[in-house]
């Protein structure tokens, strides 16, 4: 059973991602046992592979039969997660360059099978990413929330919060109710008013955050968001991750934002773009010679409008048709390794060995 890992540390806009790469002969028996909560917990805890989502890549199971590769993903923290948007990403980036190595034509559409459902990611020309996150969900049992709230979009503050933790000084600073969903992962979203009393960055969060993700509302957890409508198709984010705590980017967050902030008419659709559209016609129909033909791939619909949600990492783009929702962003590619699982040491490729960098532009 092999005991050396390839791995790769990358970025979504700033989400720190651990890719490590279980695919093999060698990795088709009993390696997933392998991935434990204290190895995940130790791995983030080191400088070298810390990260805020670790995505573990199979080779693809027998009832994934729509997806090329099975991905489990883990928060920091040891706990799993159903989807990671901007880890997605980074995994389609992996591959691609890994791909280049040995044909310079592969595929720029890799489908995966992750616990929150398929998923779809599209490499374009210019080096961006775009992941098909799937549809949103508002019916209690699927986010999950332990009640029936009268309005998903406006359910109150009051409800959610922990026994006990009614205290004026969130009751009276946050905004009074959040929009609740799941896209993959479940959400609440705030939504802070133009006319703040103080900028985005400076409110609590980190404190409001863990609170809120571990009221017995939300028996897996939530994701808390903290959101500011800077134009009118334009959205200022910050987020409180499950599992992470406050990160630079989170894609599912953005998804989550830009569908609530549309249900709640606080946005315009935008414009589509026809330089995208353009472009996916040819990749959709590398889709269709690669035998992913019917499935709904990364690309955009003609009729698809965009918004812009910027993060502190920076701005990620939210296509919203056909009841699907679309994450597109930059990743970075920092470097790469294996790790030796029998203690989660990782050891870096050296510089002169060209595997950190992608010589294929």
């Amino acid at each position: 059973m092999q005991n050396f890992v390839p791995a790769a540390k990358m970025n979504g806009s700033g989400n720190a991602i651990l890719i490590m790469d279980m695919r093999g002969e060698d990795n088709k028996s009993g390696q997933k046992n392998k991935i434990t909560p204290g190895l995940v917990r130790l791995l983030a805890q080191q400088q070298s592979t810390a990260f805020d989502q670790l995505m573990v890549l199979y080779d693809r199971e027998s009832a994934a039969q729509n997806a090329a590769y099975q991905v489990e993903i883990w928060n920091c923290d040891g706990t799993k997660a159903k989807a990671c948007g901007n880890g997605t990403r980074c995994l389609a980036e992996y591959l691609w360059r890994r791909q280049r190595q040995h044909d310079k034509n592969g595929a720029a559409v890799f489908s995966f099978a992750t616990a929150g459902g398929p998923v779809t990611a599209m490499r374009r020309s210019n080096g961006a990413i775009t992941v098909t996150m799937g549809r949103p969900r508002f019916d209690p049992p699927a986010i999950p929330i332990n009640f029936t709230p009268e309005d998903m979009n406006y359910v109150p503050l009051a409800a959610l919060l922990p026994p006990g933790k009614a205290a004026p000084g969130f009751t009276a600073l946050f905004p009074t109710d959040a929009a609740v969903l799941s896209i993959g992962n479940p959400h609440a979203v705030f939504f802070l008013p133009a006319e703040a009393p103080q900028p985005l960055a400076a409110w609590p969060l980190a404190e409001f955050g863990a609170m809120l993700e571990k009221s017995p509302v939300f028996p897996e957890g939530v994701n808390v968001s903290l959101a500011q409508i800077t134009a009118p198709d334009c959205i200022s984010l910050r987020v409180w991750e499950r599992g992470a705590g406050l990160t630079q980017a989170c894609g599912t967050a953005a998804c989550a934002a830009a569908i609530a902030a549309l249900r709640r008419g606080l946005i315009n659709k935008g414009a589509p773009r026809r330089d995208i559209i353009k472009q996916d016609t040819l990749i959709n129909k590398t889709a269709q010679r690669r035998g992913l033909a019917g499935q709904k791939t990364a690309g955009h619909s003609r009729n698809e409008a965009e918004i812009k949600v910027t993060l502190p990492g920076g701005p990620l783009i939210i296509g919203l048709a056909d009841g699907l929702c679309r994450l597109t962003g930059p990743t970075e590619y920092e470097y790469a390794g294996f790790i030796t699982l029998a203690d989660g040491v990782f050891h870096r490729h050296s510089e002169g060995a060209g595997s950190d960098q992608d010589t294929t532009g």
